[in-house]
This record gives C-alpha cells, sequence and structure tokens, in this order.
C-alpha cells in the first residue's frame, strides 16, 4: 500500500465541495431558507418563525439572496482553480498555495453554513481545509511547484 497524498484528496475534495456548494446556491435561490431560524425562532402555522434578532439574515438570506449570490461566485472560482484549463492558471500563486486555498474553502464553508441547502457543502468544505492543511505541513509540493523550483518570475513556462 502507498502514502496518501493529501494535496491530490484535497483536491477532489475540493471539487466536490465547491460543485455541491454552487449547486446548493441555485437551490437557495429557489428556496429560499436561512438555516439557524430556529434559533430564538417560535413555531407557528406555517413552520418555525425567526426571533427579531436575526432579521439581518433574514433580509441577506430570504428576501434579497446575497449570501447565495456571493457563495455560486466563489465555488465558481474555486472550481476554475481546481480544474485549471489554462496554463496561466496552473502556473499562478492562487493554484499552487495550498493555504490560500484552504481560506478560500473557510470563506465558502461560512457562506455555505448560513443557508438551508448548504449545510453539507459546509461540512466537505471544511473537510478540505484539513486536508489542504494536512499537505501544508507535510510539507507536500504538486508537480506544478517542483518544475518551478529555482526559475525567476519572468521566464517563459
Amino acid at each position: 500500500m502507498g502514502n496518501l497524498i493529501w494535496h491530490d484528496w484535497a483536491h477532489f475534495l475540493g471539487l466536490t465541495s465547491a460543485t455541491y456548494a454552487l449547486w446548493a446556491a441555485f437551490w437557495g435561490l429557489f428556496f429560499r431558507k436561512f438555516f439557524w431560524d430556529m434559533i430564538g425562532g417560535t413555531l407557528g402555522p406555517q413552520g418555525i418563525i425567526p426571533g427579531p434578532n436575526s432579521a439581518f439574515f433574514d433580509v441577506i438570506i430570504v428576501q434579497i439572496p446575497l449570501v447565495q449570490i456571493l457563495t455560486m461566485v466563489l465555488a465558481t472560482v474555486l472550481l476554475m482553480l481546481e480544474l485549471p484549463p489554462l496554463q496561466v492558471i496552473k502556473n499562478s500563486f492562487a493554484y499552487r498555495n495550498f493555504m490560500f486555498k484552504a481560506s478560500l474553502y473557510f470563506i465558502l464553508a461560512f457562506h455555505c453554513i448560513l443557508f438551508y441547502q448548504g449545510t453539507n457543502a459546509a461540512v466537505y468544505s471544511l473537510v478540505t481545509i484539513i486536508a489542504y492543511a494536512r499537505a501544508s505541513v507535510r510539507g507536500e509540493l504538486m508537480p506544478e511547484q517542483k518544475a518551478n523550483r529555482g526559475r525567476s518570475g519572468g521566464g517563459e513556462a
């Protein structure tokens, strides 16, 4: 049996979590529900009625789907980083740095945990963060990083 290559596993987890977040944000546009409405809410004939202390979240998730739109944009950016179609993206800092990707997945997890459809994507994003952090701690390098060692920034790829 071989050793687990953490950044490859994190890469596949990232693809899964970004795709799930994009899909969840799409469904969140049509079925708007604030996930944490049960805190301070009351039970009414139509279901849980959010309390007055969560009015801000009710506005940015239910009335104006700002969180879902930001989640869609961030998930699309992360999918472009994880599936690099261009050589420019493959040679970029954002593609090669594990902790930069982990910070983007943290922001994605924060956005996803706010609306009901994105909770699973938030959990997948947190596992992706752990995997990228483990790859960084172990000192793993991507093949693109190994190829760029000792090369100045002005050379051709």
